[in-house]
């Protein structure tokens, strides 16, 4: 019996999942050589889940992507994202609990003359 018992305790503790958060087109942490003039400047989409008694309601898991689609709607004209950060927010009740990823940043407009920075000649 003890060992039934450890073995489905090895088994719960040692399970592991993967969440997908999003896709994007470009994801970079360096400077690309382009700018685009933003359209607006610090701009905040999220996406939550809201669980009650720890069974969600809705998605399971937040998602990045739809964050970024929030904040680019936001703006008219706006189909991009520069300089953007991304959080996760939590709020932990004993009866509701709620999880978010929250991006913000500035949204531009690719279809606007993007302008092409040379590295300075040595």
């Amino acid at each position: 019996m003890k060992r039934i018992v450890l073995v489905l305790l090895s088994v719960v503790l040692f399970t592991g999942c993967s969440i997908r958060l999003g896709s994007f087109t470009i994801a970079s942490t360096k400077n690309i050589g382009y700018t685009y003039r933003p359209l607006q400047r610090d701009v905040t989409g999220e996406d939550c889940v809201n669980m009650i008694l720890f069974v969600p309601i809705g998605t399971l898991n937040p998602n990045l992507q739809d964050a970024v689609d929030r904040a680019v709607a936001k703006v008219p004209n706006g189909d991009m994202m520069t300089n953007v950060s991304a959080y996760t927010d939590f709020l932990f009740t004993l009866v509701y609990n709620r999880r978010c990823v929250r991006v913000v940043g500035d949204v531009v407009d690719t279809d606007q003359s993007a302008t092409t920075t040379q590295p300075a000649a040595k």
